[in-house]
C-alpha cells in the first residue's frame, strides 16, 4: 500500500512538473509586441509603396507633422 502511494505522489509532481514547464514557456508579452511591430512594418512599407507615385511633390507618410496636434516628440518605446 505504502509503494502505491509512494508512486502515485511520484507521477502527480512528474505531470504537475511537466505541465508547468509547458505552460511556463508560452510568449512573453515583449515577443508579442516585436511580432506586431514586424507585421504593421511590413503593411505600412507595403502601402507606402503603393501611395508614393513619381508625380507627387512630397512623399507620403503616416507620421504627423511636428505642427500636427497629434505630434509627440517623445519615443516611448528607447525611453532613457
Amino acid at each position: 500500500m505504502r509503494i502505491n502511494f509512494a508512486l502515485r505522489f511520484t507521477r502527480h509532481l512528474t505531470l504537475a512538473s511537466i505541465s508547468f514547464v509547458v505552460l511556463a514557456a508560452g510568449c512573453s508579452r515583449s515577443w508579442y509586441r516585436e511580432q506586431a511591430d514586424h507585421e504593421a512594418a511590413e503593411l505600412v512599407a507595403e502601402k507606402t509603396l503603393a501611395a508614393n507615385s513619381p508625380f507627387e511633390a512630397d512623399p507620403f507618410s503616416i507620421l504627423p507633422g511636428a505642427d500636427s496636434r497629434l505630434y509627440d516628440p517623445t519615443d516611448l518605446i528607447n525611453l532613457r
